[in-house]
């Protein structure tokens, strides 16, 4: 759910730079999600980190989390999909909310579990989707199947005297299809990990517009270019860019983010994922 690079090395935006950071040197390999997915998970009380140290997600985002959740979910009653579990923080928010379906996609097998352990799968409303989201998001997107409706009517047993072949071309034309409705969402997030700029691009592209209501509002968790302020503000530019293309407004908060250095959030951490000063919350929905 983190991935940067220092800006030195961000010549292209396949670059991972997607939230989460690969907090590795540059010399060093970078995680992917093959290695990510793969590799076995700590969780502490403030963070949860991979073996290599690399930080998946700290408890400091607390407050991005909590306030991007009432941004895009300020009701009950709401239908809710979120990928990227985590820490499960803004999940947590979100059940708060008491929406009416709440869908999570994760795909770590030491996540899964400890959602397990945390009475996910129990929760009221909750839809949990084992897998990485470019195979489940495919799935949400196909219509569901038809629903055949029987529209026969009680006081009809008078005709039980009727021959067979009438009975079945009855029972045939009191029957019809009920139109199935898609799978549509008023809020969605996505906060993934060790992925490039690109696998954004293609989240909103491709599947936000099929699954997102007329409505809704999504958001992401914006770490791209964190670790320099002018890539930062760069990336914001080019998000905007490409959402205006694919036909969505963004709206940005700016929430101030504290000296997280100085109070020690990267003692044990491999390296540093977040150097600029505020945190731009976006909020995107379609134009118009």
């Amino acid at each position: 759910e983190n991935t940067t690079q220092d800006a030195d090395t961000q010549t292209n935006t396949d670059t991972p730079i997607l939230v989460r950071p690969p907090t590795a040197p540059v010399e060093e390999p970078q995680p992917n999600q093959p290695t990510y997915l793969s590799s076995p998970l700590s969780f502490r009380s403030d963070r949860i980190l991979d073996t290599a140290s690399n930080s998946i997600m700290m408890s400091w985002e607390t407050n991005l989390m909590t306030l991007t959740a009432s941004l895009l979910a300020p009701t009950p009653n709401l239908r809710i999909l979120n990928i990227g579990h985590g820490m499960g923080i803004i999940d947590t928010h979100f059940q708060s909310t008491s929406p009416l379906t709440h869908h999570i996609i994760e795909a770590h097998p030491d996540i899964l579990a400890r959602m397990r352990q945390q009475g996910w799968y129990d929760k009221p409303g909750v839809v949990i989707h084992e897998g990485k989201w470019q195979d489940v998001l495919p799935r949400l997107l196909e219509p569901p199947p038809l629903v055949a409706k029987n529209n026969n009517n009680s006081s009809s047993s008078s005709s039980s005297s009727s021959s067979s072949s009438s009975s079945s071309s009855s029972s045939s034309s009191s029957s019809s299809s009920e139109e199935p409705q898609p799978l549509l969402f008023d809020a969605i997030y996505f906060d993934t990990f060790a992925e490039s700029y690109s696998a954004l691009r293609t989240f909103f592209e491709d599947f936000v517009i099929g699954l997102l209501d007329d409505k809704g509002k999504w958001g992401f968790f914006n770490g791209m270019g964190a670790d320099r302020q002018v890539c930062y503000d760069v990336y914001a530019k080019v998000v905007e860019l490409d959402l205006f293309e694919a036909g969505f407004d963004i709206e940005w908060t700016d929430v101030e983010v504290p000296d997280l250095e100085g109070r020690g959030e990267w003692e044990g951490v491999k390296r540093a994922y977040w150097k600029v000063g505020g945190y731009r919350l976006p909020v995107c929905r379609f134009m118009g």
